[in-house]
């Protein structure tokens, strides 16, 4: 079996298990215009990197520890629902998510890694679906869900017709512990 050349990477706080199950029966009542997010791949984007270099993980990784270093475990709140780029035009259904810490985590791990970083400002957010055709409404939700974010972790995306496949490649402890 041959390596990669590269790897599609991204870092992401993982979602448990029944905030998930949640979303995506929430999920299930949207409009057929509407594609939801797959429950397993529910997770908070902290910085998408694309395709790095295989012999260059060691480089994110360390990024990874550094930035976890840096960090301490804190609550995470998701709340109100929006969408990209606009309400009146959706492509992107979200949930948004309340945790200043995210900000400068995603900001360590966005300069650290700024080669391969999305540079565009990050606002944290859970996508649920997207659009996949007519004319998709705003649905408004809301959703309660709160817990402590002490991980997270460098995920490889390997894309397929079928959909993404999602591995985590290395799992990050915040405040290095």
């Amino acid at each position: 079996m041959t390596t990669p050349a590269s790897l599609r990477l991204f870092f992401a706080v993982q979602v448990p298990a029944a905030v998930r199950a949640d979303l995506a029966r929430a999920c299930r009542r949207l409009s057929s215009d509407w594609k939801p997010v797959a429950e397993p791949q529910m997770h908070l984007t902290l910085a998408f990197l694309g395709e790095v270099p295989a012999d260059r993980l060691a480089e994110v990784t360390a990024a990874g520890d550094r930035a976890a270093a840096g960090g301490q475990p804190f609550p995470l709140t998701l709340g109100a629902t929006d969408c990209f780029p606009n309400q009146h035009q959706p492509r992107v259904l979200f949930v948004k998510a309340d945790a200043p810490p995210l900000i400068p985590l995603a900001a360590a791990l966005q300069k650290d890694l700024a080669a391969w970083a999305d540079p565009k400002p990050f606002k944290p957010h859970l996508t649920l679906a997207r659009r996949q055709g007519g004319r998709a409404a705003h649905h408004a939700l809301q959703f309660a869900h709160s817990w402590t974010v002490d991980t997270f972790d460098l995920v490889q995306s390997v894309l397929a017709a079928s959909g993404a496949t999602h591995t985590v490649v290395k799992t990050f402890r915040l405040g290095g512990a």
